[in-house]
């Protein structure tokens, strides 16, 4: 395992898994840091993915962790503590290692927070007041559900 990076991805999710084997395949050292915690981890499947539709998400990031590194890239299980500039690289602290790298590729994603609201609002959404563009439907059932 080395200490020295072209690219330091940070987030393990679809998008920084793909751009990892991108820059893998184009010959670049890559790391991938993943904290494992996705965003659509409660989900029961993955939906309007091409081939994938339907597939667990847990599953999807196992087989996606194992590509980049059949190009060379590595995976690790860690969350950035702090990036920071070195001259002409960044310097990322894993916590128990810091690493270093030209680039860095952030696709760290998004986090949804949800208001605390009442049940009436929880059933107007499951009615069909979208907050973001892909909401899974089964989540919004079970909450309403959960809300009568």
């Amino acid at each position: 395992m080395s200490d020295n990076y072209d690219v330091v991805v940070i987030g393990g999710g679809a998008a920084g898994l793909s751009g990892a084997v991108a820059l893998a395949r184009s010959l670049r050292t890559v790391l991938v840091v993943d904290a494992g915690d996705p965003r659509n981890a409660p989900a029961g499947h993955v939906h309007n993915f091409l081939t994938r539709d339907g597939t667990p998400p847990a599953e999807l990031y196992q087989q996606g962790r194992n590509e980049p590194a059949g190009d060379g890239g590595e995976v690790a299980r860690a969350r950035v503590q702090a990036v920071k500039r070195d001259g002409d690289r960044f310097q990322v602290d894993l916590g128990d290692r810091v690493v270093s790298a030209r680039r860095l590729l952030a696709a760290t994603g998004a986090r949804d927070e949800l208001a605390d609201v009442q049940a009436q609002v929880i059933s107007a959404a499951a009615a069909g007041l979208m907050a973001g563009a892909a909401i899974n439907a089964d989540l919004i059932m079970t909450a309403a559900a959960a809300a009568r």
